[in-house]
């Protein structure tokens, strides 16, 4: 090229590839103009490259020479994707279907030229150490916040964040959530064979082994690999999706990925979306919900999944039905030749009994984190933010559940809504960071015993599972 040329790039601080995400095209005209302004550029330099951009979007006059942009730039930097899984290209904690705020970590961009442009400024190719250029990310950074006001909080936040991530070992990232995973199955193994056993201690021993091995599996298992948290590949991802949720969970991985992350994730507490409401059984009777009801979770989950089927392709439905078959199969058939059954149903028995040790904490988690806090309407939906703090809620350190269901579902589930790609190391280390920030902006940070929400839920079980939640409208806060 015969001519200089301005670019506006979104450079992410952090060693993974994050992806380039959406931005508002008015903020972004904006940052724009900041960046050529900042760099005494002349707009009549423009690479001729950009003819064919300019058919659309004229080179200025001189009286408009404060009002262009690039509009491929534009367009292929900040991409908007509504309501889509993050991809394993963006770092441990994108939020997944976040509309609003996902590009505000990507923020803390560079504004001006690229090396060619500081060639022609007599900068010469710079770091980013450069006083030019960190002048220029403090300037946008202090018109970021001018800009976006609460919008702001969680780039600070995300930031923050992101550090403590980047400080991390390959071992905090994925290693423990990957280990404990892996002596689930060896637990479970055992249990297989202290079933075996005639006398009563081994026996019980080897069912609790079996119940908790097949929790970790299957909840801990499930929720890290629907999250992408396990492996940076996107082919070993899939993998692990579909063996954890229909082999190990007897459920179907589509539907089970899409309600988790699109929905649940993408919409946490709003009405009609992500309000939790799947899980109410209004016909109940409150003591039969909270006690007895989610006994026949493991019974229930393969018969829904089935139920699933009908709008997927033949394809998927097909691999789908064998695949939760040959699960339950080789449960059954390690039940009969490792731990000796002699009868079918005993060993049925056994399977589905085993499976529903931990089904009654697994539902109330599931109801105490989210029903019963704030919920709002789709068109009232606040900033990712306070949508969080306001919509959820940890309970404390538990070690069978901590264990079991992992920390991102027990004492680290607001941090989880907010970075739902980190494992539960990550989350449970970030914890800190979250907590403190949140406090700091004055904005809630809900915690509450797992003894006081069972309390309050069997107290006002017709208002919390029964009837319509009341809406909350965070009036001056959007």
């Amino acid at each position: 090229m015969d001519s200089e040329y301005v670019t506006v790039s979104g450079n992410i601080p952090h060693e993974n590839n994050l992806g380039r995400e959406n931005m508002h095209a008015d903020e972004t005209l904006t940052m724009c103009i900041n960046g050529l302004i900042q760099n005494n550029l002349d707009l009549s330099k423009i690479t001729k490259g950009q003819k064919a951009q300019d058919k659309v979007f004229p080179q200025p006059s001189a009286s408009e020479q404060d009002c262009c942009w690039n509009k491929e730039s534009l367009e292929n930097s900040f991409l908007r994707e509504e309501g889509n899984i993050a991809s394993n290209n963006t770092c441990p904690g994108w939020a997944e279907g976040d509309q609003e705020d996902r590009h505000i970590l990507q923020n803390n961009t560079t504004i001006g030229a690229d090396k060619e442009s500081r060639v022609h400024q007599g900068m010469g190719p710079t770091s980013d150490n450069t006083p030019g250029l960190i002048q220029r990310r403090e300037y946008a950074e202090q018109q970021d916040k001018k800009r976006h006001g609460k919008e702001s909080v969680m780039h600070e936040l995300s930031l923050l964040v992101q550090k403590t991530v980047r400080n991390s070992s390959w071992w905090e990232r994925r290693g423990l959530d990957i280990s404990i995973i892996a002596f689930g199955f060896i637990c479970a193994f055992a249990g297989f064979l202290l079933l075996a056993s005639s006398d009563a201690f081994p026996f019980l021993l080897g069912f609790t082994l079996l119940g908790v091995a097949h929790t970790v599996i299957t909840v801990k298992g499930s929720h890290l690999a629907s999250h992408n948290a396990l492996t940076e590949s996107k082919c070993w991802s899939k993998f692990w999706i579909v063996f954890f949720l229909e082999v190990c969970s007897a459920f179907t991985a589509e539907k089970g990925a899409h309600a988790h992350v699109k929905l649940h994730h993408a919409h946490t507490n709003i009405i009609g979306l992500g309000d939790s409401s799947t899980w109410k059984l209004p016909f109940l009777n409150r003591y039969v919900y909270m006690f007895i009801a989610p006994l026949a979770v493991p019974v229930i989950t393969p018969l829904v999944a089935l139920s699933l089927l009908w709008d997927v392709p033949l394809k998927v439905a097909l691999r789908t039905i064998f695949l939760i078959s040959l699960g339950l199969w080789a449960n059954y058939w390690l039940l009969i030749n490792i731990s000796g059954f002699q009868s079918v149903w005993s060993a049925i028995l056994c399977m589905f009994l085993s499976r529903a040790l931990l089904s009654i904490p697994y539902v109330h988690v599931n109801i105490f984190q989210h029903i019963g806090l704030a919920m709002f309407l789709p068109e009232k939906r606040p900033k990712r933010m306070q949508q969080m703090s306001y919509g959820v809620l940890n309970l404390p350190r538990n070690p069978i559940l901590d264990w079991s269901f992992g920390h991102s579902l027990i004492n680290c589930h607001v941090e989880h809504h907010l970075f739902p790609n980190l494992s539960d190391q990550l989350c449970l280390k970030v914890k800190p960071v979250v907590s403190k920030y949140l406090t700091e902006q004055h904005l809630p940070y809900n915690e509450d015993t797992y003894l006081s929400r069972l309390k309050m839920f069997i107290r006002q079980y017709e208002e919390l599972m029964v009837h319509a939640p009341a809406i909350t409208d965070l009036v001056g806060i959007q």
